[in-house]
Order: structure tokens, then sequence, then C-alpha cells
């Protein structure tokens, strides 16, 4: 598996997991809001396999 994509709703765990995960690197990321004029949010990161 060459790319990944990661969603999470809570930016403390998306950093912890991606620390987590030295063998894949972030591409892309987005914020995207699914529930208007609340507090909650979806991250979704695209990450790639670190060539070695």
């Amino acid at each position: 598996m060459r790319t990944v994509v990661y969603s999470s709703c809570n930016a403390v765990t998306l950093a912890r997991d991606l620390a987590a995960m030295p063998s894949l690197r972030p591409v892309r990321g987005r914020l995207l809001d699914m529930f208007p004029h609340t507090e909650h949010y979806e991250a979704v990161v695209l990450l790639e396999r670190v060539s070695r």
C-alpha cells in the first residue's frame, strides 16, 4: 500500500497517531466542517509511504 487516507475528529490524537507512523508522511490535509454551527470538525490527511 503506497497511500493512506486518515480521517480524525481530534487534532491531538491525529498528531499522536501521525508521530506513531514514521513510515508514512503527510502529503495533503484538509479540515471539513461536517456539522455547521458547532465546534466539531473532521481532519482528513493523505499519507504517503516513505521510500527507503
